[in-house]
């Protein structure tokens, strides 16, 4: 949260695969949601009153139409509903 980005993690060996930045210009990331049928994560943003959305596949901030969400001031904790 405080270092203002997102880990990838390999479940296997339990190592960091991949740090993403998230759209914000100050994210503080608070909480992701996964999808697991369109293999996207969103990360809350509590700094930057947005939701960005990272493609799980390239572990990429999403290039497709919709890559932030705008959401209401300071988003804590998210939810997805696949």
């Amino acid at each position: 949260m405080n270092s203002n980005n997102v880990s990838v993690m390999d479940g296997a060996t339990n190592t960091v695969v991949t740090t993403i930045i998230p759209a914000g210009g100050s994210p503080f990331p608070t909480e992701i949601g996964v999808n697991s049928l369109n293999n996207s994560i969103y990360v809350a943003e509590f700094n930057s009153d947005i939701v960005t959305v990272i493609d799980g596949a390239t572990n990429m901030v999403t290039q497709a139409v919709i890559s932030v969400i705008p959401v209401g001031a300071r988003p804590f904790s998210i939810g997805v509903n696949p």
